[in-house]
């Protein structure tokens, strides 16, 4: 559980402190733009390792039973945070609704997760995903994060859509391969 945390707390920092704490310019000056970069992919990557390792070492420790209504609702907050993530990648008109469409994306993944997982680690995990991703929404919202005012064609919406629900459908089959776990749908 250690590293899982660890992980965590380093994730956190370097997500969340050059933004939230307005410590990127600070940093930028003192380091440079490609050292604060370099800095910045590395102890991501450190703490994404660590949240993954902890995860995946950490002892079975039952917090609450998931609740049976959630068996049907966690597809669907899956899928939709799949084409959310989706539009992150597509330019489209999801921009013009959500300011933050990766960010919701996050938060509808650790929500399903969150109603199918029971366990201090998962809790840990999950709960700290969606905490970082509404943490970061409110943050780029105060530094005046604004909607898309460019207007796509329909088609670019129906192609997230079918990319987010194909990279859902792809998840599905890949995540007990990279999890262990089956799902159930």
């Amino acid at each position: 559980m250690g590293i899982l945390l660890a992980g965590f707390v380093v994730f956190f920092a370097t997500h969340l402190s050059p933004g939230v704490f307005g410590l990127r310019p600070l940093l930028v000056k003192q380091l440079g733009e490609n050292r604060f970069r370099g800095l910045y992919i590395a102890c991501s990557v450190l703490g994404m390792v660590g949240i993954i390792v902890g995860k995946a070492t950490a002892n079975y420790v039952s917090i609450y039973v998931p609740p049976v209504w959630a068996i049907p609702v966690v597809p669907v907050l899956l899928a939709l945070a799949c084409i959310f993530l989706a539009a992150l990648l597509i330019p489209s008109n999801f921009r013009s609704v959500t300011r933050h469409p990766m960010l919701w994306g996050i938060t509808l993944w650790a929500t399903g997760h969150l109603l199918a997982n029971g366990d201090l680690a998962s809790i840990i995990m999950f709960g700290g995903f969606a905490a970082y991703s509404l943490i970061s929404m409110w943050s780029l919202n105060k530094r005046g994060a604004k909607k898309s005012t460019v207007r796509y064609s329909g088609l670019r919406d129906i192609l997230v859509v079918v990319v987010g629900l194909s990279a859902f459908a792809l998840l599905v089959w890949l995540h007990p391969y990279l999890t262990g776990v089956p799902v159930i749908i």
